[in-house]
């Protein structure tokens, strides 16, 4: 924000609830893109045949992603599309058991 104001030499007095809408901004960004990353890399994998599926690849995959959220803040945590992630993270983590037995 400030760059923009910067930029048409507009005066900025730091506003508490602007930096806050900023740091929230910022935090959405880092969610969506590790969203759409991880959307990518799964659709990857289920285009993987059977056969070929290694579940520790599988394992890694998905503890990589974990331990980025895991660093993030509870309220960023409790995000409903934090959530979800994490539940698709265990129902594959469920379902490996399963393909190691196959």
């Amino acid at each position: 924000m400030k760059f923009g104001l910067d930029l048409f030499k507009i005066g900025y007095v730091p506003n508490v609830d602007l930096k806050f809408v900023e740091d929230e901004i910022d935090q959405l960004r880092t969610v969506w893109s590790l969203k759409q990353r991880w959307d990518q890399d799964w659709q990857d994998k289920k285009e993987t045949l059977f056969r070929e599926i290694k579940p520790e690849d599988l394992e890694d995959l998905v503890e990589t992603y974990h331990d980025q959220i895991k660093y993030w803040s509870k309220p960023v945590r409790m995000w409903v599309v934090v959530k979800n992630l994490m539940q698709e993270f265990e129902q594959i983590r469920n379902s490996l058991e399963l393909i190691e037995c196959l």
